[in-house]
């Protein structure tokens, strides 16, 4: 609903499949997310990791709507990512994260821990400098996790509710 006709033309020259789809209470995001989850899935047994690039630049409303989107789809592997950041959804449970280190000089990779809605009653993290014991809940306008620091080569995180995982990267070095 929000692409320019040329560039529509364009792409529809080159061989590209064009879907309209006009339901304006949806974001261009969650049309692509829905038309991927329709697909059948690569394996039995296993879902889709879709990695979402550029989801942290330009429009700040964008952003935020990128975010929600990893709340609307809690159970499917969705990863926001940036030239320097990413972020995806922690689910109540246990999370190993690997591969969280830089793998350049003393190069810091910083990290941090958000709910957006509702309170995490419960984080406990293993494998960051100042690790959160589960004695504090995690709620906006009361306390977040931000600019922690990635220790380990591994991060065990458990959480009680739905937060998200942010991480500086650097792509292409």
């Amino acid at each position: 609903d929000s692409a320019r006709p040329e560039v529509v033309r364009a792409f529809e020259s080159r061989g590209a499949r064009v879907i309209r789809d006009c339901d304006v209470n949806t974001t261009d995001l969650d049309k692509c997310i829905r038309l991927v989850l329709n697909q059948p899935v690569p394996a039995p047994g296993h879902g889709w990791t879709i990695l979402v690039a550029g989801a942290f630049g330009g429009r700040m409303d964008h952003v935020m709507a990128n975010l929600h989107t990893l709340y609307v789809y809690p159970h499917h592997h969705l990863v926001l990512f940036s030239d320097d950041e990413i972020a995806f959804l922690l689910t109540p449970g246990t999370h190993v994260i690997h591969g969280t280190r830089p793998s350049h000089g003393n190069e810091k990779t910083i990290c941090g821990l958000v709910p957006l809605g509702q309170e995490c009653r419960y984080v406990r993290t293993e494998g960051l400098r100042w690790d959160l014991d589960g004695s504090r809940p995690l709620r906006l306008g009361t306390f977040i996790s931000t600019s922690n620091e990635v220790l380990a080569e591994e991060v065990t995180v458990n959480v009680s509710h739905p937060v998200i995982w942010l991480q500086g990267i650097r792509l292409g070095v």
